[in-house]
């Protein structure tokens, strides 16, 4: 990120290719990043009404509901190309509810990930950049925290470990069993993936009624130019087992993609997720992240890759 509830329970998982630091440290404001993954998920055809908007596709009207993220996901996927690095900002603000104007905290990471090959013909993701907390006029972080994550296997795990420069950071390892099927969906960079996870939170619960999921525009896709689509989760809270019309938590996407000869180039994202506490928004944060995409074979593995048995 993995991005829940859409993404706080993805959160919960371990984690590779980052977006974003590790959900787990403690400056964990920006964008969850995405999880490790040693799913194969399905898509039921159960058919469900829903509040999604399809009447501009007649064809739409055929489609269930886990169809249609199918068939985005994989027009999205057609259009990532080869992503041997990226570059990304992210801002985002805490809101925090009090008896007059919310508290808020602001922070700003700053980050670049490489998809290499070592000198042995495995891969490794590296990540690198700083993260802190951002000054409202001037947008520079005073203390910035600067860290390094790699993600890798070996033939028994894989692993995530994030270094922060910092002594007052804890450093974070992740471990998830390996399985040469997951290799690709841990260690790929582009931008599919990152929304892989989301797409498959929703087609797995689609029809809990603890949840209310509704996207727009997931099946305009061009190939130059500018696509934008939305969608967004509503959890509900229950009474005994009973599921009320009172939100306890809603979680929304809206990405902006730059689109060049069937490749995405860049991705202006807005995050938002909003906590309540009996249907009033208690706290909340929101976040923008830009993403540059650059294509190309991957470079040689020069760096130092952490050892396992160094980290907790």
């Amino acid at each position: 990120m993995k991005r829940f509830i859409l993404y706080v329970l993805l959160g919960s998982t371990l984690i590779a290719c980052s977006n974003g630091k590790n959900t787990n440290s403690q400056n964990s404001e920006s964008v969850p990043p995405v999880s490790l993954s040693n799913s194969n998920n399905s898509y039921p055809s159960n058919h469900i009404s829903t509040d999604t908007d399809t009447s501009h596709n007649s064809e739409n009207i055929e489609q269930t509901i886990p169809e249609q993220l199918m068939s985005f996901y994989n027009q999205l996927s057609s259009l990532e190309g080869k992503v041997k690095s990226t570059e990304q900002t992210i801002h985002s603000i805490r809101y925090y509810l009090t008896n007059s104007e919310p508290l808020t905290l602001g922070m700003k990471e700053v980050s670049t990930t490489n998809r290499y090959i070592d000198q042995n013909g495995e891969q490794i993701v590296v990540q690198k950049g700083y993260v802190g907390i951002a000054d409202k006029i001037t947008d520079t972080v005073s203390n910035p925290d600067y860290f390094e994550t790699q993600t890798f296997h070996d033939d028994s795990k894989f692993y995530q470990i994030t270094d922060y420069e910092s002594e007052s950071s804890t450093d974070n390892k992740n471990v998830l069993d390996y399985n040469s099927s997951y290799e690709e969906q841990n260690l790929n960079i582009g931008f599919p993936m990152s929304e892989k996870l989301n797409i498959d939170f929703m087609v797995e619960n689609y029809d809990n009624p603890i949840y209310k999921i509704s996207f727009d525009n997931i099946d305009d896709i061009i190939s130059n130019g500018i696509w934008e689509y939305s969608y967004e989760l509503t959890i509900f809270e229950t009474n005994g087992t009973a599921v009320t019309s009172i939100p306890y938590q809603i979680v929304g996407y809206h990405n902006k993609l730059t689109i060049k000869d069937n490749i995405i180039v860049s991705v202006e994202q807005d995050y938002y997720n909003e906590l309540y506490t009996g249907g009033i928004k208690a706290n909340w944060v929101e976040t923008k992240m830009i993403k540059t995409y650059i294509q190309g074979e991957f470079d040689t593995f020069t760096g130092t890759r952490f050892n396992p048995d160094d980290y907790k």
